[in-house]
């Protein structure tokens, strides 16, 4: 409670209490009575005195906030300089009371009232609202000030000189520029007529010359006509009189930087409307005219995607260059390089299409096809390793990009504990089988397909749909599949087995089975299979003929047997099949004599015998590339197996641990996947090396659970 508060509520308790005794006085009339009220009263005085000065009586002062109003500025655009009468309410008295902005620059208050503000607009001014300060609370304006750039004019616009005659010209008009400030003079032509630093102009010699005046890179034109003595004159004009050439004159043109296609008007005089008698030059390229007027003149820039050129305006009647110079700007886009893989997709844009007009056309082009794709709106697929140049074109300007495409690695898993199947690619999950194994894969295009079994039957899946059913013939109790291939037209080939009394190697193509065992009840299965020129290559092991340990492999060409060349062994079979131009290649072990073979069209190439430590050797993969045959094999030794890799003849032993699941060379590299089983942990690592078996890179495709698998047929790169 105030202190003011407190003192007149004390007076109102008195006078209460005064009234209260003399109203019991008057009441009783005698003094007996009033005696033995005084200490009633006096007690409740104090009573009503405590009340009065409780603290919730505090009383709640408001406080107004004053904030400046703007109705109206007047004059409504101006250049710097100019005096702005702002009006409105709630300004400062004085000028130091406000605070005056343009956006965020502060212009000078000249005077000042609570309802009317004069200002100076500020030399950097840029069109924008106004905003006043004042009692710490500020007001904006709701229309912008339109802030208009400097302008310079002359006495004249045309000049007429004889020889020898001079003339002064002079700055009439200065609007935002300060008049104090010095004038430059030049002459377009001092051999007809010359300027001083006054602005006085002398004819010199008969013809046409632009006398020019720049005040702080603010420029106005006068056209000079020099003729000779006015005897002289005078006698030309009685032979023939011939009006003086009237040439155009470039004062501004607008914007002053863009890309081809874009239009830029031009503003100026004596240009004429007859488009067949005007050029325009960007430079030294003549360009198309979109309109024309006397003072207007709309162009296109042209297809050039650097550099800085003035513009010059020709007609019948001379021609005038501009003293700005233009400014091109090339096409930009979102990427310069693009590094992706095999079967990868990425977008290309051009982020500045703004700066190349109204319906720009932009056409997007590849070097090379097999290395990478583009289509009309930029989205790029990468179709195959290597490196190539991707263009875009903007209105006849190309910018471009290099995009380099790495083989995509594939993979799939098999969980032997849920039974469900994964699909991989660069170590990214591509689609799932649950329920199912998936012991091979193969990718044509962008599409990535796999097979395996589901509770005994074959299936293949395309991009994670189903598209064929392996059905075997009798109603086979169980299929296994090892290897696929997708040939021309998406033709799908799978090569495994079914179980009927004991397994046949069977061949499906889109599904259709063909029976591929040569020895009746014998057990056969069919291990990789190859397809080149729509030929398909089975690779067929017949186990135990004639209830022995012999084996017999042979190689199917579209179902008919290709015999391979025995050699000493009899446990022989083949695990790999690759076919080129050259001839049909086949790897495989003979596990009776712990053997590795490689065939060339049937006949025995290279043979590699066990010489160290008992070890068996087993063949998993082979490539060629070159006429330079790639295989690899596992050493299986008593305590540990060691990947090896050969090319042609030659060892190449790799610094690695565990078998070779699968190989391939893609791009000039090769990949090894090797697989190491070890404390209940299965690791899977791929690893590069150059074509002379230098090691490049190592990347594990799973480390973990040894309930995980990876068949050989389960690594495909591409």
């Amino acid at each position: 409670m105030g202190i003011h508060q407190f003192r007149k509520g004390t007076h109102e308790l008195v006078y209460l209490y005064r009234r209260h005794l003399w109203f019991i006085c008057a009441a009783y009339k005698c003094k007996a009575m009033r005696k033995t009220t005084y200490p009633i009263s006096f007690a409740l005085g104090l009573l009503l005195l405590f009340f009065a000065c409780n603290r919730d009586d505090t009383p709640i002062v408001e406080t107004l906030e004053i904030i400046p109003v703007i109705s109206s500025f007047s004059p409504t655009s101006g250049v710097p300089g100019t005096l702005v009468t702002i009006t409105g309410d709630n300004f400062g008295d004085l000028t130091t009371t406000n605070t005056v902005r343009i956006g965020s620059t502060i212009a000078h208050v000249v005077s000042a009232t609570a309802t009317e503000l004069t200002v100076i607009l500020p030399v950097d001014a840029e069109t924008d609202t106004f905003r006043i300060t004042a009692n710490k609370n500020t007001g904006t304006s709701d229309t912008e000030f339109v802030v208009e750039e400097p302008t310079l004019s002359l006495n004249v616009s045309q000049l007429e000189l004889f020889v020898s005659e001079s003339e002064s010209l002079v700055v009439t008009n200065f609007v935002g520029i300060d008049e104090d400030s010095p004038v430059s003079w030049t002459t377009s032509d001092a051999e007809v007529a010359t300027v001083d630093d006054q602005g006085t102009v002398t004819g010199v010699s008969a013809g046409i010359a632009v006398v020019t005046a720049v005040i702080e890179n603010v420029f106005a034109k006068v056209i000079v006509l020099v003729s000779e003595t006015e005897e002289e004159d005078e006698e030309e004009e009685e032979e023939e009189e011939d009006p003086e050439p009237i040439p155009p004159i470039v004062l501004a043109f607008s914007p002053a930087s863009g890309g081809s296609g874009l239009h830029v008007t031009l503003t100026g005089e004596n240009f004429g409307e007859d488009v067949e008698t005007i050029q325009v030059r960007f430079g030294d390229t003549q360009v198309e005219l979109f309109s024309v007027a006397p003072e207007q003149i709309v162009a296109v820039v042209p297809p050039q995607s650097e550099g800085e050129v003035p513009i010059t305006v020709e007609t019948d009647e001379g021609s005038d260059t501009s003293e700005e110079l233009f400014t091109f700007i090339a096409p930009e886009l979102n990427e310069q390089n693009l590094d992706l893989f095999n079967a990868d997709t990425e977008n290309l844009s051009i982020t500045n299409l703004e700066f190349f007009g109204d319906d720009p056309t932009v056409q997007w082009g590849s070097e090379d096809d097999a290395v990478a794709t583009i289509d009309e709106q930029g989205e790029v697929i990468a179709t195959g390793p290597g490196e190539t140049i991707l263009s875009a074109t903007v209105n006849g300007v190309s910018v471009e990009a290099t995009v380099s495409v790495r083989p995509s690695v594939y993979w799939a898993t098999i969980d032997v504990f849920n039974g469900d199947g994964k699909v991989y690619k660069n170590g990214q999950l591509q689609y799932e089988t649950p329920n199912c194994f998936i012991t091979a894969v193969y990718v044509k295009g962008q599409d990535i397909y796999a097979t395996g079994t589901c509770s005994g039957d074959g299936f293949v899946w395309k991009n994670g749909q189903l598209v064929n059913i392996l059905s075997a013939p009798n109603d086979a109790a169980y299929v296994r599949v090892n290897s696929i291939h997708v040939a021309e037209n998406d033709v799908i080939y799978v090569a495994g087995e079914a179980n009927m009394d004991v397994f046949q190697a069977m061949r499906w193509k889109n599904g259709e089975d063909t029976n591929l065992s040569s020895f009746g009840d014998v057990t056969a299965i069919a291990i990789d299979v190859f397809v080149k020129d729509n030929v398909d290559y089975v690779s067929v092991c017949n186990l135990g003929i004639n209830n022995s340990d012999e084996n017999d492999t042979k190689i199917y060409r579209n179902g008919m047997i290709q015999e391979l060349e025995d050699g000493d062994g009899e446990e022989f079979y083949v695990q790999s099949v690759f076919v080129d131009d050259s001839g049909v290649y086949a790897a495989g072990t003979d596990f009776g004599t712990d053997v590795s073979r490689v065939w060339k069209d049937g006949t025995i190439l290279y043979e590699f015998p066990n010489t160290s430590h008992g070890n068996v050797k087993y063949n998993s993969s082979i490539h060629v590339l070159n006429n330079d045959i790639y295989f690899g094999i596992s050493e299986l030794g008593q305590n540990m197996t060691t990947p090896v890799l050969f090319k042609n003849n030659t060892k190449i032993p790799l610094p690695l641990e565990g078998g070779i699941r699968g190989m391939a060379v893609e791009d000039n590299i090769i990949y090894v996947m090797t697989y190491k089983p070890e404390n209940q942990i299965n690791t899977f690592i791929t690893a590069t090396l150059d074509l002379d078996g230098e090691l490049l890179d190592t990347q594990i495709l799973y480390d973990g659970d040894n309930d995980i698998r990876i068949n050989p047929g389960a690594f495909f790169v591409k």
